[in-house]
C-alpha cells in the first residue's frame, strides 16, 4: 500500500499495479415502512419520505463529483421477501443528494434498506 502527497491510498490489486482505492463515503439503514424509522446514518444528514418507496437520502458533506455507485439491499418484510433498489429512478445525482427508490416490480416501501455510496 502506498499513500501519495496529494492523499491517495493506493493498494496492489493483483493485476500488475497500483489502484486507487475509493471508500464508502456514506451509509444509510432504514425502516422504510410507514413513518421512518430505526435509521443509522453515517455520512447521512437526514432521509426524506417521498411516497410509496421512494426516498431522497441527504448527504452531511459534498461528494467531489456526482459519479458516485450506489450499493444495497432491501426488504419489504424483516424476515423475506426481497426487493430491489434503485437509484436515481426519479431525480438525477447530484453531489448534496441521492435519490433511491424500492420495490418489488413496482413501488413499495420496505421494512429494511441499506444503502452504501462509494466514491
Amino acid at each position: 500500500m502506498t499513500l501519495n502527497c496529494s492523499g491517495t491510498l493506493q493498494y496492489a490489486s493483483g493485476y500488475g499495479s497500483a489502484a486507487t482505492a475509493y471508500g464508502v463515503r456514506a451509509f444509510v439503514k432504514f425502516n422504510g415502512k410507514g413513518t421512518l424509522s430505526n435509521q443509522i446514518l453515517r455520512g447521512v444528514s437526514s432521509v426524506t419520505d417521498n411516497g410509496t418507496g421512494r426516498y431522497r437520502v441527504n448527504f452531511s458533506f459534498t461528494m467531489p463529483d456526482a459519479h458516485y455507485a450506489v450499493v444495497g439491499s432491501a426488504c419489504i418484510t424483516v424476515n423475506s421477501e426481497k426487493a430491489v433498489i434503485y437509484a436515481h429512478r426519479h431525480g438525477s445525482p447530484t453531489t448534496t443528494n441521492c435519490y433511491i427508490s424500492t420495490g418489488d416490480g413496482s413501488f413499495a416501501d420496505c421494512a429494511i434498506v441499506t444503502v452504501g455510496f462509494i466514491r
